[in-house]
């Protein structure tokens, strides 16, 4: 009785700590959560109507091209993009760019 008593509270030990200690992603992709938010940046940078947000989701889920996307943006839109993207690029050259 006692040998039982002291496997089964090891067992429930190890399955609360192993339930504890690896959360996960609780059922999300983290990729498409990654995606619906550089989505979401784009549009509010870029000021994208919501045909454009539309136009742009069909060629990226197509496996379309940057060249694709940018003739969906008007030429302010464009200029706009450009600047982000340099700016991007000098803060990863700086180290300063975030990641995993």
């Amino acid at each position: 009785m006692k040998s039982w008593l002291i496997a089964s509270a090891c067992v429930l030990a190890v399955t609360v700590v192993s339930a504890l200690a690896d959360p996960g992603s609780g059922g999300k992709n983290p990729a498409a959560t990654d995606r619906k938010e550089r989505m979401e940046r784009m549009r509010e940078q870029l000021d994208l109507s919501d045909a454009q947000v539309e136009q742009i989701r069909e060629i990226r889920k197509s496996g379309g091209s940057r060249e694709e996307i940018r003739a969906v943006l008007t030429d302010d839109q464009r200029t706009k993009l450009d600047a982000a993207r340099e700016k991007f690029r000098k803060k990863q050259a700086s180290g300063e760019a975030g990641g995993s």
